[in-house]
């Protein structure tokens, strides 16, 4: 059974492992030190689908989704997907549908008239993940870049 739940700081090591799994190279520390920024902020949350066994022991962390809120002056308040990551070994099994869902239901208790989310034009799969649950392309960018920092 998997259940859907408010990230903690000792998920970590595991969502670090899904966030290698897209080609994602960040540290357990530094994953730690956002998820921890995060729970301070209120216009953002990060759950995750844990994987509960039904004699008991710990769970598995499967995927995880990060939603924030994104305000611009031509659209007013939005919620954003930050990233989305299901393991390799439960795609297809609707864990990444769940977690929108909760995505979703965050956003309409913040809210939000909508909910984007942004996906590198590589990613054809999850392209059709997201038009299966109902999204629709709405544009296709180019994103830059500039580092600011000394």
């Amino acid at each position: 059974m998997t259940t859907i739940r408010p990230a903690q700081l000792t998920d970590c090591d595991e969502l670090v492992l899904l966030c290698h799994e897209l080609g994602y190279f960040t540290s357990a520390k530094a994953l730690a030190q956002h998820l921890e920024q995060f729970q301070t902020h209120p216009d953002h949350a990060v759950f995750v689908a844990e994987t509960v066994y039904p004699e008991g022991g710990q769970g598995a962390i499967g995927g995880w989704v990060h939603v924030h809120l994104h305000w611009t002056l031509q659209e007013g308040r939005e919620a954003e997907i930050g990233g989305l990551v299901v393991s390799e070994k439960l795609r297809g099994q609707g864990v990444g549908k769940r977690l929108m869902q909760q995505a979703e239901t965050w956003a309409q208790q913040q809210g939000c008239h909508a909910l984007v989310v942004r996906s590198n034009v590589k990613r054809s799969e999850a392209h059709q993940f997201y038009q299966r649950i109902g999204y629709r392309e709405i544009k296709r960018s180019i994103v830059f870049r500039q580092s600011i920092t000394s």
